[in-house]
Protein backbone atom coordinates (compact mmCIF):
# COMPACT_ATOMS: atom_id res chain seq x y z
CA UNK A 1 0.00 0.00 0.00
CA UNK A 2 2.91 2.31 0.70
CA UNK A 3 4.24 1.68 -2.81
CA UNK A 4 0.79 1.87 -4.35
CA UNK A 5 -0.15 5.25 -2.91
CA UNK A 6 3.34 6.68 -2.40
CA UNK A 7 2.58 7.26 1.25
CA UNK A 8 4.28 5.94 4.46
CA UNK A 9 2.43 3.42 6.61
CA UNK A 10 2.12 5.80 9.56
CA UNK A 11 -0.07 8.06 7.44
CA UNK A 12 -2.05 5.21 5.90
CA UNK A 13 -3.13 3.60 9.18
CA UNK A 14 -6.41 5.14 10.27
CA UNK A 15 -6.70 7.21 7.06
CA UNK A 16 -10.12 7.89 5.57
CA UNK A 17 -10.45 5.71 2.44
CA UNK A 18 -12.03 8.68 0.67
CA UNK A 19 -8.69 10.46 0.79
CA UNK A 20 -7.19 7.66 -1.31
CA UNK A 21 -9.93 7.18 -3.89
CA UNK A 22 -11.61 9.69 -6.18
CA UNK A 23 -15.07 8.13 -5.88
CA UNK A 24 -17.35 10.56 -4.07
CA UNK A 25 -19.66 7.90 -2.60
CA UNK A 26 -17.54 4.76 -2.52
CA UNK A 27 -18.57 3.81 1.02
CA UNK A 28 -22.23 4.26 0.17
CA UNK A 29 -21.84 2.12 -2.94
CA UNK A 30 -20.08 -0.60 -0.97
CA UNK A 31 -22.60 -0.53 1.85
CA UNK A 32 -25.49 -0.66 -0.60
CA UNK A 33 -24.07 -3.63 -2.49
CA UNK A 34 -22.27 -5.61 0.20
CA UNK A 35 -25.46 -7.05 1.61
CA UNK A 36 -26.71 -8.26 -1.77
CA UNK A 37 -26.20 -11.96 -2.36
CA UNK A 38 -23.92 -12.32 -5.37
CA UNK A 39 -21.81 -15.18 -6.75
CA UNK A 40 -18.80 -12.90 -7.20
CA UNK A 41 -17.40 -10.15 -4.96
CA UNK A 42 -18.35 -6.57 -5.71
CA UNK A 43 -15.88 -5.25 -8.26
CA UNK A 44 -15.43 -1.60 -9.20
CA UNK A 45 -12.93 0.18 -11.43
CA UNK A 46 -12.09 3.55 -9.93
CA UNK A 47 -9.22 6.00 -9.73
CA UNK A 48 -6.72 6.11 -6.88
CA UNK A 49 -5.07 9.27 -5.62
CA UNK A 50 -1.44 9.16 -4.56
CA UNK A 51 0.05 11.30 -1.85
CA UNK A 52 1.50 13.66 -4.50
CA UNK A 53 -1.95 14.17 -6.01
CA UNK A 54 -1.43 12.06 -9.14
CA UNK A 55 -4.27 9.78 -10.20
CA UNK A 56 -4.02 6.19 -11.47
CA UNK A 57 -6.56 3.46 -12.36
CA UNK A 58 -7.38 0.85 -9.73
CA UNK A 59 -9.72 -2.08 -9.29
CA UNK A 60 -11.51 -2.29 -5.95
CA UNK A 61 -12.97 -5.63 -4.85
CA UNK A 62 -15.19 -5.54 -1.79
CA UNK A 63 -16.46 -8.27 0.53
CA UNK A 64 -18.29 -8.46 3.86
CA UNK A 65 -17.69 -10.75 6.79
CA UNK A 66 -18.66 -10.99 10.44
CA UNK A 67 -21.86 -11.71 12.33
CA UNK A 68 -24.98 -9.54 12.06
CA UNK A 69 -24.50 -6.33 13.91
CA UNK A 70 -20.71 -6.72 13.76
CA UNK A 71 -20.14 -6.70 10.02
CA UNK A 72 -16.77 -5.75 8.65
CA UNK A 73 -15.66 -5.01 5.12
CA UNK A 74 -12.53 -5.98 3.27
CA UNK A 75 -11.30 -4.03 0.26
CA UNK A 76 -8.69 -5.41 -2.09
CA UNK A 77 -7.13 -2.68 -4.21
CA UNK A 78 -5.14 -3.47 -7.33
CA UNK A 79 -3.25 -1.08 -9.60
CA UNK A 80 -4.56 -1.80 -13.12
CA UNK A 81 -2.35 0.67 -14.96
CA UNK A 82 -0.69 -2.11 -16.97
CA UNK A 83 -4.06 -3.62 -17.85
CA UNK A 84 -5.37 -0.26 -19.06
CA UNK A 85 -2.23 0.28 -21.11
CA UNK A 86 -2.63 -3.18 -22.66
CA UNK A 87 -6.26 -2.41 -23.49
CA UNK A 88 -5.22 0.90 -25.04
CA UNK A 89 -2.57 -0.88 -27.14
CA UNK A 90 -5.15 -3.46 -28.25
CA UNK A 91 -7.57 -0.70 -29.21
CA UNK A 92 -4.81 1.10 -31.09
CA UNK A 93 -3.97 -2.15 -32.86
CA UNK A 94 -7.59 -2.60 -33.91
CA UNK A 95 -7.65 0.97 -35.18
CA UNK A 96 -4.47 0.35 -37.17
CA UNK A 97 -5.94 -2.85 -38.64
CA UNK A 98 -9.05 -0.94 -39.69
CA UNK A 99 -6.84 1.77 -41.20
CA UNK A 100 -4.84 -0.81 -43.18
CA UNK A 101 -8.09 -2.37 -44.37
CA UNK A 102 -9.33 1.00 -45.58
CA UNK A 103 -5.99 1.67 -47.28
CA UNK A 104 -6.23 -1.69 -49.04
CA UNK A 105 -9.72 -0.74 -50.19
CA UNK A 106 -8.40 2.65 -51.24
CA UNK A 107 -5.74 0.91 -53.32
CA UNK A 108 -8.52 -0.95 -55.12
CA UNK A 109 -10.31 2.37 -55.51
CA UNK A 110 -7.32 4.02 -57.19
CA UNK A 111 -8.46 3.01 -60.65
CA UNK A 112 -12.00 3.92 -59.65
CA UNK A 113 -10.82 7.38 -58.67
CA UNK A 114 -9.13 7.74 -62.04
CA UNK A 115 -12.47 6.92 -63.65
CA UNK A 116 -14.41 9.40 -61.49
CA UNK A 117 -11.93 12.26 -61.67
CA UNK A 118 -11.59 11.89 -65.44
CA UNK A 119 -15.12 13.18 -65.98
CA UNK A 120 -14.72 16.67 -64.49
CA UNK A 121 -11.21 16.93 -65.96
CA UNK A 122 -12.55 16.23 -69.45
CA UNK A 123 -15.24 18.87 -68.94
CA UNK A 124 -12.62 21.39 -67.75
CA UNK A 125 -10.51 20.74 -70.85
CA UNK A 126 -13.54 21.10 -73.13
CA UNK A 127 -14.66 24.40 -71.58
CA UNK A 128 -11.08 25.73 -71.58
CA UNK A 129 -10.68 24.99 -75.31
CA UNK A 130 -13.98 26.73 -75.97
CA UNK A 131 -12.84 29.79 -74.04
CA UNK A 132 -9.57 29.87 -75.98
CA UNK A 133 -11.43 29.75 -79.29
CA UNK A 134 -13.67 32.62 -78.17
CA UNK A 135 -10.69 34.74 -77.10
CA UNK A 136 -9.11 34.41 -80.58
CA UNK A 137 -12.02 36.29 -82.13
CA UNK A 138 -12.08 40.06 -82.12
CA UNK A 139 -15.78 40.06 -81.26
CA UNK A 140 -15.44 37.90 -78.17
CA UNK A 141 -18.74 37.57 -76.31
CA UNK A 142 -17.87 38.32 -72.69
CA UNK A 143 -21.03 36.70 -71.29
CA UNK A 144 -20.35 33.42 -73.09
CA UNK A 145 -16.70 33.52 -72.01
CA UNK A 146 -17.77 34.19 -68.43
CA UNK A 147 -20.12 31.21 -68.49
CA UNK A 148 -17.32 28.98 -69.74
CA UNK A 149 -14.98 30.11 -66.97
CA UNK A 150 -17.72 29.55 -64.38
CA UNK A 151 -18.16 26.00 -65.67
CA UNK A 152 -14.40 25.41 -65.39
CA UNK A 153 -14.47 26.57 -61.76
CA UNK A 154 -17.50 24.38 -60.98
CA UNK A 155 -15.93 21.28 -62.53
CA UNK A 156 -12.62 21.93 -60.75
CA UNK A 157 -14.43 22.22 -57.42
CA UNK A 158 -16.25 18.99 -58.19
CA UNK A 159 -12.96 17.21 -58.84
CA UNK A 160 -11.73 18.49 -55.48
CA UNK A 161 -14.92 17.22 -53.80
CA UNK A 162 -14.37 13.74 -55.23
CA UNK A 163 -10.81 13.65 -53.89
CA UNK A 164 -11.97 14.96 -50.48
CA UNK A 165 -14.57 12.17 -50.25
CA UNK A 166 -11.92 9.55 -50.93
CA UNK A 167 -9.67 11.14 -48.30
CA UNK A 168 -12.53 11.02 -45.78
CA UNK A 169 -13.15 7.38 -46.57
CA UNK A 170 -9.49 6.44 -46.09
CA UNK A 171 -9.24 8.41 -42.85
CA UNK A 172 -12.56 7.54 -41.18
CA UNK A 173 -14.27 4.93 -43.33
CA UNK A 174 -17.35 7.11 -43.68
CA UNK A 175 -18.94 9.78 -45.81
CA UNK A 176 -20.68 13.09 -45.25
CA UNK A 177 -24.44 12.60 -45.06
CA UNK A 178 -26.67 15.63 -45.43
CA UNK A 179 -30.32 16.21 -46.21
CA UNK A 180 -30.64 16.90 -49.94
CA UNK A 181 -33.44 17.80 -52.33
CA UNK A 182 -33.79 15.18 -55.07
CA UNK A 183 -34.85 17.69 -57.73
CA UNK A 184 -31.76 19.80 -57.00
CA UNK A 185 -29.49 16.73 -57.21
CA UNK A 186 -30.91 15.84 -60.62
CA UNK A 187 -30.80 19.37 -62.01
CA UNK A 188 -27.20 19.82 -60.81
CA UNK A 189 -26.21 16.57 -62.51
CA UNK A 190 -27.77 17.61 -65.81
CA UNK A 191 -25.95 20.95 -65.66
CA UNK A 192 -22.66 19.08 -65.19
CA UNK A 193 -23.26 17.14 -68.41
CA UNK A 194 -24.99 19.81 -70.45
CA UNK A 195 -22.05 20.37 -72.80
CA UNK A 196 -22.07 16.69 -73.88
CA UNK A 197 -25.85 16.77 -74.15
CA UNK A 198 -25.75 19.81 -76.45
CA UNK A 199 -22.86 18.53 -78.58
CA UNK A 200 -24.70 15.28 -79.30
CA UNK A 201 -28.07 16.87 -80.02
CA UNK A 202 -29.82 15.05 -77.17
CA UNK A 203 -33.09 16.10 -75.63
CA UNK A 204 -33.63 15.61 -71.87
CA UNK A 205 -37.08 15.08 -70.42
CA UNK A 206 -37.67 15.48 -66.68
CA UNK A 207 -40.52 13.56 -65.09
CA UNK A 208 -40.24 14.42 -61.42
CA UNK A 209 -43.10 13.87 -58.97
CA UNK A 210 -44.27 16.90 -57.04
CA UNK A 211 -44.18 15.12 -53.66
CA UNK A 212 -40.53 14.04 -53.67
CA UNK A 213 -39.27 13.67 -50.09
CA UNK A 214 -35.74 14.79 -49.18
CA UNK A 215 -33.03 12.15 -48.80
CA UNK A 216 -30.04 11.92 -46.42
CA UNK A 217 -27.05 11.23 -48.67
CA UNK A 218 -23.47 12.06 -49.42
CA UNK A 219 -24.38 14.62 -52.05
CA UNK A 220 -21.23 14.30 -54.18
CA UNK A 221 -21.41 10.49 -54.21
CA UNK A 222 -25.05 10.41 -55.34
CA UNK A 223 -24.41 13.11 -57.92
CA UNK A 224 -21.59 10.93 -59.22
CA UNK A 225 -23.98 7.98 -59.56
CA UNK A 226 -26.33 10.20 -61.55
CA UNK A 227 -23.43 11.51 -63.66
CA UNK A 228 -22.29 7.95 -64.42
CA UNK A 229 -25.78 6.88 -65.50
CA UNK A 230 -26.37 10.06 -67.49
CA UNK A 231 -23.04 9.89 -69.31
CA UNK A 232 -23.61 6.23 -70.09
CA UNK A 233 -26.89 7.23 -71.72
CA UNK A 234 -25.15 10.06 -73.60
CA UNK A 235 -22.46 7.67 -74.88
CA UNK A 236 -25.11 5.17 -76.00
CA UNK A 237 -26.97 7.85 -77.96
CA UNK A 238 -23.76 9.36 -79.40
CA UNK A 239 -22.90 6.00 -80.98
CA UNK A 240 -26.46 5.46 -82.21
CA UNK A 241 -27.59 6.29 -85.73
CA UNK A 242 -31.13 6.88 -84.54
CA UNK A 243 -32.56 10.32 -85.20
CA UNK A 244 -34.47 10.10 -81.92
CA UNK A 245 -32.06 11.03 -79.17
CA UNK A 246 -33.85 11.38 -75.87
CA UNK A 247 -32.92 10.81 -72.24
CA UNK A 248 -35.72 10.59 -69.68
CA UNK A 249 -34.94 11.29 -66.02
CA UNK A 250 -37.78 10.33 -63.70
CA UNK A 251 -38.21 10.36 -59.92
CA UNK A 252 -41.06 9.36 -57.66
CA UNK A 253 -41.96 7.86 -54.29
CA UNK A 254 -42.09 4.06 -53.95
CA UNK A 255 -42.29 2.13 -50.65
CA UNK A 256 -40.99 4.92 -48.37
CA UNK A 257 -38.09 5.55 -50.72
CA UNK A 258 -37.34 7.87 -53.63
CA UNK A 259 -36.85 5.99 -56.89
CA UNK A 260 -34.77 7.65 -59.59
CA UNK A 261 -34.67 6.25 -63.13
CA UNK A 262 -32.62 7.27 -66.17
CA UNK A 263 -33.47 5.80 -69.55
CA UNK A 264 -32.38 6.47 -73.11
CA UNK A 265 -33.54 5.71 -76.65
CA UNK A 266 -30.21 4.17 -77.65
CA UNK A 267 -29.38 0.72 -79.05
CA UNK A 268 -29.56 -1.14 -75.73
CA UNK A 269 -27.06 -3.46 -74.03
CA UNK A 270 -25.75 -6.60 -75.79
CA UNK A 271 -27.03 -9.92 -74.38
CA UNK A 272 -23.53 -11.14 -73.51
CA UNK A 273 -22.91 -8.11 -71.27
CA UNK A 274 -26.34 -7.64 -69.74
CA UNK A 275 -26.04 -10.17 -66.90
CA UNK A 276 -22.57 -8.91 -65.93
CA UNK A 277 -23.10 -5.18 -66.36
CA UNK A 278 -22.41 -4.39 -62.68
CA UNK A 279 -19.17 -6.39 -62.50
CA UNK A 280 -15.91 -4.42 -62.44
CA UNK A 281 -14.07 -4.03 -65.78
CA UNK A 282 -17.11 -5.10 -67.84
CA UNK A 283 -17.79 -2.49 -70.51
CA UNK A 284 -19.24 -2.06 -73.99
CA UNK A 285 -17.06 0.99 -74.74
CA UNK A 286 -13.75 0.59 -76.59
CA UNK A 287 -11.99 3.02 -74.25
CA UNK A 288 -14.10 2.32 -71.16
CA UNK A 289 -12.66 1.11 -67.85
CA UNK A 290 -15.78 -0.84 -66.88
CA UNK A 291 -15.95 0.70 -63.41
CA UNK A 292 -18.82 3.18 -63.58
CA UNK A 293 -21.67 0.74 -62.90
CA UNK A 294 -19.72 -1.17 -60.23
CA UNK A 295 -18.87 2.04 -58.39
CA UNK A 296 -22.42 3.33 -58.71
CA UNK A 297 -23.95 0.14 -57.31
CA UNK A 298 -21.55 0.19 -54.34
CA UNK A 299 -22.41 3.81 -53.56
CA UNK A 300 -26.16 3.20 -53.78
CA UNK A 301 -25.96 0.09 -51.59
CA UNK A 302 -23.91 2.01 -49.02
CA UNK A 303 -26.85 4.44 -48.85
CA UNK A 304 -29.32 1.62 -48.24
CA UNK A 305 -30.63 1.45 -51.80
CA UNK A 306 -30.37 -0.84 -54.84
CA UNK A 307 -29.24 -0.04 -58.39
CA UNK A 308 -30.75 -2.20 -61.11
CA UNK A 309 -31.13 -2.54 -64.86
CA UNK A 310 -34.83 -2.09 -65.59
CA UNK A 311 -35.04 -2.04 -69.38
CA UNK A 312 -32.85 -2.88 -72.32
CA UNK A 313 -33.45 -3.63 -75.95
CA UNK A 314 -33.82 -2.06 -79.35
CA UNK A 315 -35.80 0.80 -77.77
CA UNK A 316 -33.07 1.75 -75.33
CA UNK A 317 -31.74 1.14 -71.85
CA UNK A 318 -32.98 2.11 -68.41
CA UNK A 319 -31.44 2.06 -64.94
CA UNK A 320 -33.17 2.78 -61.65
CA UNK A 321 -32.13 3.04 -58.03
CA UNK A 322 -33.88 3.88 -54.80
CA UNK A 323 -32.77 5.94 -51.81
CA UNK A 324 -34.46 5.84 -48.38
CA UNK A 325 -36.05 9.14 -47.44
CA UNK A 326 -34.25 11.31 -44.88
CA UNK A 327 -36.72 10.28 -42.18
CA UNK A 328 -36.17 6.57 -42.85
CA UNK A 329 -32.37 7.00 -42.96
CA UNK A 330 -32.17 8.86 -39.64
CA UNK A 331 -34.55 6.36 -38.03
CA UNK A 332 -32.30 3.49 -39.15
CA UNK A 333 -29.23 5.28 -37.80
CA UNK A 334 -30.98 5.71 -34.45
Amino acid sequence: MEELFGCPARLLFGADIRNLLTADDLLGALAGNAGIARPEPLRLELAGRRDDGSVFPIEVTGGRFGSPGDERYTLVIRDITLRREAEARAQQHQTEIAQVSRLATADEMASALAHEINQPLMAIATYARGCLRLMKHDSCEIDVLKEGVEQIVMQAERAGDIIDRLRDFVRTGGGRREVADVRTLIETTISLAKIEIAQNGIGVQLRLAADLAPVAVDRVQIEQVLVNLLRNAIDALASSRSSKRVIVVAAGIANDAVEIAISDSGPGIPDEVRSRIFEPFITTKPSGMGLGFAISRSIVEAHGGHLRLVATGASGTGFAFDLPTAGETFAALG
